[in-house]
């Protein structure tokens, strides 16, 4: 089964809540050229020093195999920031959690 849009998730979904055994392939294309990249960024407002923050830091970037970089570690950041931002008002300082891209730029 070869689907090439957008419509990708809901049809794995699809087959696999009917039981059916699931095989996917991913194709990609990369490019290793020089490009304008966001840098996301996550901030949760402290209660008592809303002007510190305490900086959690790391990167995403895919080379050669194609493997996304620090795909765990950009995972665990994100629940940081889920499970910090449900208890802001217990911060006393601020919480910025951000991402750069490229760590490997020069290879």
């Amino acid at each position: 089964y070869i689907m090439q849009d957008r419509s990708i998730p809901d049809a794995l979904k699809a087959l696999i809540g009917r039981g059916e055994p699931v095989t996917a392939t991913m194709v990609t294309r990369l490019d290793t050229g020089w490009y304008r990249s966001k840098l996301p960024e996550v901030r949760i407002a402290g209660s008592r020093e809303p002007d510190r923050f305490v900086l959690v830091g790391g990167h995403y970037c895919a080379w050669h195999e194609g493997v996304t970089d620090n795909a765990t570690g950009d995972a665990c950041m994100l629940e940081v920031a889920r499970m910090l931002h449900g208890h802001a008002e217990k911060l006393r300082r601020g919480v910025r959690v951000c991402w750069c891209p490229g760590h490997s730029t020069g290879k």
